[in-house]
């Protein structure tokens, strides 16, 4: 699919909290998404379906393509440190210091969501209390403002 660069993009967004695989696949084709992109560091999941074999399977019955771009996710340590004192302000703060080191990564992904309709997908529902708000914003800045963001809730 080509794309005039000069033309708005809609990236989606997804969390898998509170949603079975069926739920999830639904919506997504629902949006029209042909590739979903996990953000998450370790794409595991208690979570049935949601660990990554389990989740690129069904998501193919969907012909939804499934990518995982590791460098993407929060580091484990700032996880763990908000998981500790709830402190967003310095998650969010030290992941976007983070996502500047990762710059192929956020271009590979721009790269994405230039071709294709695509999401991006990690755990939490709402955006607000999640990474993938900083990469989408991330995306945003790249494309001079012409991509357009959707959080599917």
């Amino acid at each position: 699919m080509r794309n005039n660069p000069c033309s708005s993009r809609t990236m989606y967004t997804i969390g898998y909290e509170g949603r079975d695989i069926k739920e999830f696949a639904n919506q997504l084709e629902g949006f029209g998404i042909s590739t979903l992109v996990d953000i998450r560091e370790f794409p595991l999941s208690r979570k049935r379906g949601f660990s990554k074999n389990s989740l690129a399977q069904h998501l193919s019955q969907y012909g939804i393509e499934y990518l995982h771009i590791r460098e993407l996710g929060s580091p484990r340590f700032l996880r763990k440190k908000l998981r500790s004192d709830g402190d967003y302000g310095y998650f969010f703060g030290h992941y976007s210091k983070y996502l500047d080191s990762q710059v192929e990564a956020i271009e590979k992904l721009h790269k994405i969501v230039l071709s294709t309709v695509s999401c991006i997908m990690c755990y939490e529902k709402e955006p607000v209390s999640c990474h993938r708000s900083v990469v989408s914003q991330e995306i945003v800045r790249l494309n001079q403002y012409r991509v357009e963001i959707k959080h599917i809730t």
